[in-house]
């Protein structure tokens, strides 16, 4: 399995031989937007992740403003470049090591740090709608790192919330306990793979980020009135 360096994008197609050209607008996902265009529409989705962003933004209260469509003051041509160049760099020739993408990543969150960011306060934004950027950053997190430990205090201190904070928020907003919806997700991958691949029970619990298989039969047990085994063979 090849790994990819925090913050980098995937990639699909055939090679190109020359960067991708970008003469569409850059937005940050928290704004709402739509996209329409021909069959020949290229976009370029880019996630960085929470240590990341712990490690170059310090400041709590601040968020990246992108909007190119509504905003002709600030440097979006640069931000098209790295992007052209990190695409460029997985189309392209094959390198030793990850070094020039992470190089690639770092140059975009300076840009970032130094060019779009702001106090949420600035953006306008109401407590709910901070709250709602939240919890949609939670569960991307989850859906991405569900086959990892993910430990509510450390996911809190990743956020600049305190842990009480964090579980209170899910909780008001999702209608369950942060720890039931992390289960929530492995088990749904869990059924996939039961479903879907002949890998032994125990093999898919620990590929779907259970810690031990007595704890996978009892999730399991508990949602859908059945061992992983018996979902197996009637399914």
């Amino acid at each position: 399995m090849r790994h990819f360096p925090p913050g980098a994008p995937r990639r699909g197609g055939q090679k190109t031989g020359k960067p991708p050209h970008f003469p569409g607008p850059a937005i940050n996902c928290n704004n709402v937007h739509a996209l329409k265009g021909t069959d020949n529409l290229f976009l370029l989705q880019l996630h960085i992740s929470y240590q990341l962003l712990r490690e170059v933004v310090p400041d709590t209260g601040m968020v990246f403003a992108c909007n190119s469509s509504a905003d002709a003051f600030h440097p979006y041509g640069e931000l098209r470049r790295i992007m052209r160049q990190m695409l460029f760099s997985y189309a392209g020739a094959r390198k030793k090591t990850e070094a020039l993408r992470y190089s690639y990543v770092y140059e975009l969150l300076d840009i970032l740090t130094e060019q779009f960011q702001v106090q949420l306060e600035e953006m306008g934004q109401s407590r709910p709608q901070r709250d709602e950027a939240r919890l949609q950053e939670i569960i991307r997190y989850v859906n991405q790192n569900f086959q990892e430990e993910i430990n509510l205090s450390r996911l809190a201190e990743q956020m600049y919330l305190s842990t009480s904070s964090l579980s209170r928020l899910f909780k008001k907003n999702m209608g369950c306990y942060f720890a039931d919806f992390v289960n929530r997700v492995r088990l749904n991958h869990a059924v996939k793979e039961l479903e879907e691949t002949e890998k032994t029970v125990t093999r898919s619990a620990a590929d779907c980020g259970f810690s031990n298989l007595a704890a996978f039969n009892k999730q399991f047990q508990n949602a859908y009135q059945m061992s992983p085994s018996a979902y197996r063979h009637q399914a």
